[in-house]
């Protein structure tokens, strides 16, 4: 995999990898296995207890990433970890109700999009303050 530093507009860098490429369908390129494996390095230093939130997060992927992320799309999420586990949310009402929740522990969010360019795939997370 090679990776990549960009600058997003308004917030952290955003740092880009290169998942595979040459194929319509992630699942049979690997990449939604890329894509856990980078969520799974950056929970890991933050989880205490409950791990298994990442066998949760790995099936999400599995069922979320599909073939229908077209040619110039994205499927984007934002990736909260805490002590106690992972959460992997779409939209914001969900995203502020999970905040909420976690609004007194240390948290670390996410801001994930897995784009299809072309039939190759690319990973891009940012750091959201």
């Amino acid at each position: 995999m090679h990776t990549t530093t960009a600058s997003a507009p308004a917030q952290a860098p955003t740092t880009e990898t290169f998942l595979g490429g040459f194929g319509a369908d992630p699942a049979a390129l690997g990449v939604d296995a890329h894509v856990f494996g980078a969520l799974a390095r950056l929970a890991l230093p933050v989880i205490r207890h409950y791990h298994s939130d990442l066998y949760r997060d790995a099936q999400w992927l599995q069922v979320n990433l599909t073939a229908d992320v077209a040619d110039g799309e994205a499927l984007t999420f934002w990736f909260v970890v805490r002590p106690n586990g992972t959460y992997i949310v779409q939209g914001t009402d969900e995203l502020a109700a999970v905040l909420h929740t976690c609004r007194n522990q240390r948290i670390r969010v996410y801001s994930v999009a897995v784009v299809n360019r072309r039939g190759s795939w690319y990973l891009l997370v940012a750091v959201n303050p």
